[in-house]
């Protein structure tokens, strides 16, 4: 009995673990999608001005 609680035990973790890396290498991939690039400050300072010139043009056109 004790060598059959053993061997269902050792399986028990095999299988625990194998399902945790799974669940690692899911959670890194996802992790990995999320991140996104640093803006630098040139790059901001492009997006604001064409904010502002399409806030213009739509003011205009009101």
């Amino acid at each position: 009995m004790k060598l059959l609680r053993s061997i269902a035990a050792s399986q028990d973790r095999s299988e625990m673990e194998k399902n945790v890396k799974q669940l690692m290498i899911l959670s890194t991939h996802l992790q990995k999608e999320e991140e996104q690039p640093d803006l630098t400050q040139n790059e901001i300072r492009g997006i604001v001005n064409d904010v502002i010139l399409e806030l213009k043009k739509t003011q205009k056109k009101s």
